[in-house]
């Protein structure tokens, strides 16, 4: 098992830390193999329908999403 896999079982939670104090922003539990797993088939499956989306239809759903985002800066 490489080391990074070892350390991920190890580890069940990430604690992302602020460069600038140093200090823990947040603290988020790490998915379970098997969780991955799900995931992975999910965003597989999803992918295959999103592939039978017309582009000029995407494109729109992805400038709506943008501009619904706009304000949140």
């Amino acid at each position: 098992m490489p080391k990074e896999s070892a350390e991920m079982d190890q580890a069940p939670s990430q604690t992302t830390i602020t460069p600038h104090s140093q200090q823990p922003l947040v603290t988020r539990n790490r998915p379970t193999n098997e969780e991955l797993d799900v995931l992975i088939q999910k965003s597989a499956n999803a992918q295959k329908g999103w592939a039978l989306v017309p582009l000029k239809e995407r494109i729109a759903i992805g400038y709506r999403f943008i501009v619904s985002q706009l304000g949140r800066f």
